[in-house]
């Protein structure tokens, strides 16, 4: 196919030049015929050059040639410490498999007779850029024990400051609607939408990827992507801050293009959308590239709500009241977000 699609062009691109040759010249029978007969020697060294380019692949040299270039990327990419979607550890060092529940075993990362690399049985294969087993019967689906932006201090910082300081803006915006203040309304506006309205310094590495979310905050209604179910944002984290047994389970089967080391919000899921699917949770937790923000959200309709935000109509959103505050505060601080048991008791 590589063959015939290089000679293709290549005549293409000689014949054209014959073509302009004809049109600027007069028609002079034996300088055809020469042209002609180039282009056929062309085609025939173009020919020859494909053969002589494809033919270290063929056969059983070529083949073992390409299994051990996959295992040896394979080895490459697996290198670390991995979890299974059952909390089961496995570190990958040099080309071994160590688990965890198999103390002073290892086991070998190899080709099969297709050319996949294998391990205890398992076919490799990638979905999204995790590694998934294949058993036959069953999969195993791997994650790493910590995303590669878990030890990101300045993404993570960066991230929630912003995240406080337009949440605040949000709030100023709140206040002036109330107040009817005619002239910090278009202001204010101009702030929330420009994405910013405060005065902090982001290195561009992070800016344009701070940007991108600038409208999801604690308390913004959004809409999911594909399954279009209404929901609010609690709480907003720099990546899938997830246990590894969760992301394991979940991240796979989800077909993120970002993956886990994007933007994750901690959401409540609008109840009538939940009655629709009894798959969905009560509080989700979701992909930046998952949802939108979407002002038709609201009001989201959730015995949750009531406990963690405050309506406001001018805003066409939610604001986080004291008990949210308190937990988004203990998140800045470091500590992983954790919806108030006080919102599930009063629900």
């Amino acid at each position: 196919m590589f063959g015939r699609r290089l000679t293709s062009a290549c005549r293409s691109s000689l014949w054209s030049r014959q073509l302009h040759y004809r049109s600027s010249s007069p028609r002079l029978p034996g300088r055809e015929l020469a042209v002609r007969e180039g282009v056929q020697r062309a085609i025939r060294a173009a020919n020859q050059k494909v053969v002589k380019k494809l033919a270290p692949h063929s056969g059983s040299a070529g083949k073992t040639g390409r299994a051990a270039s996959c295992l040896e990327s394979a080895v490459k990419m697996l290198e670390g410490t991995w979890v299974d979607e059952a909390g089961l550890e496995i570190r990958v060092c040099g080309g071994l498999a160590h688990y965890g529940n198999e103390a002073g075993q290892a086991h070998a990362l190899s080709t099969g007779s297709d050319g996949d690399v294998c391990l205890r049985d398992g076919r490799l294969t990638l979905h999204d850029d995790l590694p998934v087993w294949d058993f036959g019967s069953v999969q195993q689906k791997w994650v790493r024990a910590k995303p590669k932006l878990h030890n990101n201090n300045s993404w993570e910082d960066y991230f929630r400051r912003y995240k406080s300081e337009r949440l605040n803006v949000r709030r100023q915006l709140h206040r002036v609607y109330e107040k009817l203040d005619l002239e910090k309304i278009p202001l204010m506006q101009s702030a929330w939408q420009g994405g910013m309205g405060f005065a902090m310094v982001i290195p561009q590495e992070h800016r344009q990827r701070l940007l991108e979310g600038k409208f999801i905050v604690p308390g913004s209604c959004v809409l999911h992507h594909k399954l279009r179910y209404r929901a609010v944002v609690l709480a907003c984290e720099p990546w899938c801050t997830a246990t590894p047994e969760w992301r394991a389970s979940h991240l796979s089967s989800r077909s993120l293009r970002w993956g886990e080391e994007q933007p994750f919000y901690h959401c409540i899921v609008d109840e009538r959308d939940r009655d629709s699917s009894e798959e969905l949770d009560q509080v989700a937790f979701l992909a930046e590239e998952e949802i939108q923000s979407s002002d038709f959200a609201f009001p989201v309709q959730s015995s949750l709500q009531f406990s963690l935000l405050l309506h406001s109509e001018v805003l066409g959103a939610y604001l986080p009241n004291k008990g949210l505050v308190e937990a988004l505060q203990a998140q800045r601080l470091g500590r992983a977000f954790k919806v108030p048991i006080e919102a599930f008791q009063n629900a």
